[in-house]
């Protein structure tokens, strides 16, 4: 019994810890401010990063896309202090000053699990004049057990987590969809938090399932290679993804340098 008590009460600990660190992890404010374009005629990419991370997520993928010459700008926001829409909100008023930018031709989403909830909600109540294409990573577009589980326990500390569960009448299951939008999903086939059935999204103009788990799949150089393509495209590179490689550990990529513009979300460092 006391050795129960024991494993509990760690356990307790552990998983406040956890929240905590979640919650900490991303305080901080939505800039609206995208800076100006480096030149004339660029094709800009946002990204928006997933729960309980920062921007800094989603530099690796960042670095992969501004080498090919993509201008990126890696929008980050508070994603456990707010919820869907008040972040939708912020996120909409960031690219309507992006959009009235002379410099930039055209405007791309590429999110990471709650970002692509973000960007879809966002773009129901308005898209920008440049409107281009969006990629969504592992989003959990018809909700998530495991978001379901938590939410009762960490919903008070992570905000979202209510919003996000698989129930019928969840935030997630009552948004919208964007018209007109050429929108493509990225699964994992071993998540671990949002089922592949849960990523698909009413309307996509394609869907592909690669290795790797959710946490870190935005870190592949695959799945980079297959945004890529779809920006281009409007359609992933189905001939290129091996269904009988074993997912194994998703590890950030060597960083690819020079070509490219960077913003970083923050204060456009």
């Amino acid at each position: 019994m006391r050795r129960s008590r024991r494993i509990a009460w760690v356990a307790a600990v552990l998983m406040a810890c956890g929240c905590g660190g979640l919650w900490y992890a991303s305080r901080g404010e939505a800039p609206i401010e995208p800076g100006q374009a480096p030149q004339a005629g660029v094709t800009t990419v946002v990204l928006v990063h997933g729960l309980g991370r920062t921007a800094a997520s989603m530099e690796p993928l960042a670095e992969k896309l501004a080498a090919v010459g993509f201008d990126v700008r890696n929008w980050d926001y508070p994603s456990t202090q707010g919820t869907i829409e008040s972040h939708s909100e912020r996120l909409r008023a960031y690219v309507s000053r992006l959009d009235a930018d002379p410099d930039v031709e055209r405007i791309h989403f590429v999110t990471h699990s709650l970002g692509g909830i973000i960007v879809r909600h966002a773009l129901t109540i308005e898209q920008p004049g440049k409107m281009g294409r969006v990629v969504m990573l592992a989003p959990p577009n018809k909700g998530s057990a495991s978001a379901g589980f938590w939410a009762p326990i960490a919903g008070g500390l992570v905000k979202p987590l209510s919003q996000l569960t698989d129930e019928s009448d969840s935030a997630v299951n009552q948004l919208g969809v964007p018209h007109g939008v050429d929108i493509g999903v990225i699964a994992a086939a071993s998540d671990g938090k949002v089922d592949v059935e849960d990523t698909h999204l009413e309307g996509e103009a394609d869907h592909c399932v690669v290795p790797g788990y959710h946490s870190f799949i935005m870190c592949r150089r695959d799945v980079a290679a297959q945004i890529i393509h779809f920006l281009r495209a409007g359609r992933f590179d189905h001939d290129s993804i091996d269904k009988s490689i074993e997912p194994s550990a998703d590890e950030p990529d060597d960083a690819i340098h020079n070509g490219g513009s960077m913003h970083a979300g923050v204060d456009d460092k």
